[in-house]
């Protein structure tokens, strides 16, 4: 995996650090992690190719990783984010250089990617936000992170069907198949999916996926 990108301090790098919002609130802390531990291994399997150092535990309740600077990167932002629900994860998103090698695990490397990563989520924290960025580009980073706050300020009111459901459109699935598979009518689905206000989910994600490609020229 590692062979695939030159080592080179010059290259920008996307680092992801993430934390589980209130873990101390969940009653089995020994299952979360093992929640936890499954969804970086399927994130880094489907993103295999993109994957520079895997992403795992670095502690606690947190985890860390390296990616590329590839146009998916908001879609693994996506499948992190909604891979524990109920329970939420915040994920910090430093893009930069290197000022170490590539290493087997995140924590054994450093660099102005690794200091934008910690910086976003320490400012994640105080503004109590799902997703933050800091890439050296501020009006990327004043888009982004507002757009972010929009979507967050939406999806907070969603309750567990809400996020199924919306998973479910998100993969393709039409709504009368949404229907069949969950004994409703299809009224219900529809009725659920316009009160949690997808369709402007979906275009603010979409949003969010064009500035990072425009402005970060990936």
């Amino acid at each position: 995996m590692l062979a695939r990108i030159r080592n080179r301090t010059s290259e920008r790098y996307v680092v992801l650090t993430g934390d589980i919002v209130s873990s101390r609130q969940v009653a089995n802390r020994a299952q979360l992690q093992a929640r936890l531990r499954k969804l970086l291994a399927r994130v880094n399997n489907a993103y295999r190719e993109l994957i520079v150092v895997p992403m795992t535990i670095s502690g606690g309740d947190e985890f860390q990783g390296v990616v590329t600077l590839h146009e998916r990167v908001p879609a693994i932002l996506k499948d992190l984010a909604q891979g524990l629900l109920p329970v939420q994860v915040r994920v910090g998103v430093g893009v930069g250089t290197l000022s170490t090698g590539l290493a087997a695990r995140a924590q054994e490397m450093d660099g102005e990617a690794f200091v934008r990563s910690r910086q976003a989520v320490e400012e994640a924290k105080r503004d109590d936000a799902r997703l933050w960025f800091v890439t050296g580009d501020g009006f990327f980073d004043l888009a982004a992170n507002a757009i972010s706050r929009l979507l967050w300020a939406i999806r907070e009111s969603w309750k567990p069907l809400h996020w199924r459901r919306a998973a479910l459109k998100d993969q393709g699935w039409t709504e009368a198949r949404i229907a069949r598979a969950e004994g409703v009518r299809q009224a219900s689905i529809s009725g659920s999916l316009a009160w949690a206000g997808h369709a402007a989910v979906r275009n603010g994600e979409a949003s969010l996926a064009d500035l990072w490609r425009q402005r970060l020229r990936v």
